[in-house]
C-alpha cells in the first residue's frame, strides 16, 4: 500500500518539507495535490503528475522541481502553490503569523481514489519564543525574545510601505526562533489600528532611536549592539537611520535605495513632503511624478517608471542622496536583477562604491539575486506569481533568506 515515510510534521516555516512515498508500483503515475488555506481562508494549491521510480519510491520535493536549468529549490513544494485569487501587488500570505498547514493528497489519476495523505505544520514562531507587546505614546512594537538563545544582539525589523506589522512581525518572529531577539517596529499604519501615522510623512529617525533605547534597557538584550533589517521603504528608513547614527552596528537593506523619497500619502494628496525627518528637519528627497492615472489604477509599472525617471534625472550632487558614506555598520544589500519598483541593483552598487571610497572602514557586500521583483520574503512561504513566475520568486526567496541568515549568524 502506498504510504508516506515517517516524518516530523511540525517545524518552522523555513524548514523544507521532506515528503517521501513508498510502495507505489514501479514507475507508477500518481497525481499529487499540495494545498494550504491561509489566514484569510483563501486556498492555495498545486497539482503534480509524477512517477515513482523502479523501486516504487517517490521523493516529492525532488519531483516538484522544474527542469528549466534555474536550480534546485528545497522549498519547491510550497513556493509554487498559487492562490485561487491572484494578488496584484504582493503576496499577502507573508503578512501573517498564522501557522501554515500544508496538506498533501496522493491519488490514482485514472480513478481519483485517494492512495495516501499527510500534512505538515509550519510555524513562524518557535515554541521557546516569547512576544512582548509595546504600545506606548512613543513606541509601537513587538519584541520576540527566545528563551533558549545564546546570542542576545537584538535585530530591529522595519517593514515596507504596507503599514502596521505586515512583514516585520513574520521576519522578527523567525529571527527570534533561530536564536536572536528581534523587534518588529512599524512606523505608520494605513488602517490606523495602532495610533501610528497613517502615511509615511516626515517620520522622525529618532523614532527608531527611542525604540532602541527601550530595547537596550530590556533584560537579556545586549545594550551595546544594534542590528537593523528593512525591506523596500523599510530599507530606505534603515539606510537613512544608519547614515545619521554611527551607533548602528549591523545593517541589512533588502531592495535598497540611495535616496530619500517623497512621502507616501493616501491618494498622493499634495503637497509632496519628505518621508523622513531628523532633529525636527525634513530630509531632502526625490520627487516622483505619480499622476492621477496611477492613483486611479494603482498600476505598479507606472510607479516603477516614475522612480526610474527620478533616479535618471537626479544630479550627482542632489541633497536627496543619503550620506551612506557615513555608515559605520557592517552592511548587507540584496537586490534582484530586475526590480519592479525602483532600480535597486543600480543604487545598491552606488552605495557600495560610496561606502568603500569613504575610508570609514565599514564592511559592505551587495548580492544581486536572479529574478524580477521588489518585495522579499522568508523561505517557505508560498511565493505567488506577482511580477514573475512563482518558480523564480521561490528561488529568489530561498537565496535571499539564506543570505540573511548567514549574515545574522542564525
Amino acid at each position: 500500500m502506498v504510504h508516506f515515510a515517517p516524518h516530523v510534521p511540525h517545524g518552522l516555516v523555513d524548514e523544507p518539507i521532506t515528503a517521501v512515498l513508498h510502495e507505489a508500483s514501479p514507475h507508477q503515475t500518481l497525481s499529487v495535490e499540495v494545498s494550504t488555506i491561509d489566514h484569510e481562508q483563501r486556498r492555495w494549491s498545486r497539482t503534480l503528475d509524477v512517477h515513482a521510480d523502479a523501486s516504487g519510491r517517490l521523493d516529492l520535493t525532488q519531483a516538484s522541481q522544474v527542469d528549466d536549468g534555474l536550480g534546485y529549490d528545497p522549498h519547491g513544494l510550497v513556493h509554487q502553490l498559487t492562490p485561487e485569487e491572484p494578488a496584484r501587488w504582493t503576496n499577502q500570505i507573508s503578512f501573517t503569523l498564522h501557522p501554515l498547514t500544508i496538506l498533501i493528497d496522493v491519488r490514482d489519476p485514472a480513478t481519483g481514489d485517494l492512495l495516501a495523505a499527510t500534512e505538515f505544520v509550519r510555524a513562524f514562531t518557535g515554541r521557546d519564543v516569547i512576544r512582548h507587546e509595546w504600545r506606548t505614546r512613543t513606541t509601537t512594537a513587538n519584541l520576540y525574545q527566545p528563551t533558549q538563545g545564546h546570542d542576545n544582539r537584538a535585530v530591529v525589523v522595519i517593514p515596507g510601505a504596507w503599514g502596521g506589522f505586515d512583514w516585520c512581525n513574520q521576519i522578527a518572529a523567525l529571527i527570534a526562533s533561530h536564536g536572536r531577539p528581534a523587534l518588529a517596529l512599524p512606523y505608520f499604519d494605513w488602517r490606523a489600528e495602532y495610533g501610528l501615522p497613517t502615511g509615511i510623512d516626515r517620520i522622525p529617525l529618532e523614532y527608531a532611536q527611542e525604540a532602541v533605547r527601550r530595547l537596550h534597557a530590556k533584560p537579556g538584550i545586549d545594550p551595546n549592539w544594534t542590528s537593523v533589517i528593512g525591506m523596500s521603504k523599510g530599507a530606505e528608513f534603515a539606510l537613512a537611520w544608519a547614515s545619521h547614527d554611527p551607533s548602528v552596528d549591523e545593517l541589512i537593506a533588502l531592495s535598497p535605495t540611495l535616496y530619500a523619497w517623497e512621502s507616501v500619502r493616501e491618494n498622493g494628496t499634495p503637497p509632496a513632503r519628505s518621508s523622513w525627518s531628523f532633529h525636527g528637519e525634513p530630509l531632502p528627497f526625490l520627487h516622483f511624478d505619480a499622476d492621477e492615472e496611477f492613483y486611479e489604477t494603482l498600476d505598479k509599472t507606472l510607479l516603477q517608471k516614475f522612480h526610474d525617471k527620478a533616479v535618471e534625472e537626479a544630479p550627482s550632487d542632489t541633497p536627496a542622496r543619503l550620506p551612506v558614506e557615513l555608515i559605520k555598520a557592517r552592511t548587507l544589500l540584496i537586490s534582484q536583477e530586475s526590480d519592479t519598483l525602483w532600480p535597486a541593483s543600480r543604487m545598491g552598487a552606488e552605495i557600495v562604491q560610496a561606502m568603500q571610497q569613504s575610508g570609514a572602514g565599514a564592511q559592505v557586500e551587495h548580492h544581486i539575486v536572479p529574478g524580477r521583483g521588489h518585495a522579499m520574503f522568508a523561505a517557505g512561504v508560498p511565493a505567488n506569481d506577482v511580477d514573475t513566475s512563482a518558480r523564480i520568486n521561490g528561488l529568489a526567496q530561498t537565496a535571499i533568506w539564506a543570505q540573511v541568515r548567514e549574515f545574522l549568524q542564525i
